[in-house]
């Protein structure tokens, strides 16, 4: 699989509002990333609300590696100084 190049502070990303952070690929197999601006939280969560990982005051990118987790459904959610946002995303 192809690893997308990390994001350096020098580079400017613009989110619209119904882009709020991008995670991609989707659907993972291994590694998931999720790029956002000025996070104070993310985490991803089992459809329960279960928190399996937590990133407090991340930079602008997060990887997360999911090879040994089981194929399913999981919650990619972004808590910034305007509100909370949440992504649904699939591990195979």
């Amino acid at each position: 699989s192809v690893i997308p190049p990390l994001i350096t502070r020098n580079e400017v990303s613009v989110f619209t509002s119904s882009e709020e952070f991008k995670l991609f690929p989707n659907p993972c197999s291994e590694n998931v990333f999720i790029e956002f601006e000025n996070a104070d939280e993310v985490s991803i969560t089992e459809l329960s609300g279960k928190k399996l990982a937590v990133f407090n005051k991340p930079s602008e990118i997060v990887s997360v590696n999911m090879k040994d987790w089981p194929s399913g459904v999981y919650l990619a959610n972004v808590r910034t100084p305007d509100g909370s946002f949440t992504k649904k995303f699939l591990k195979r």
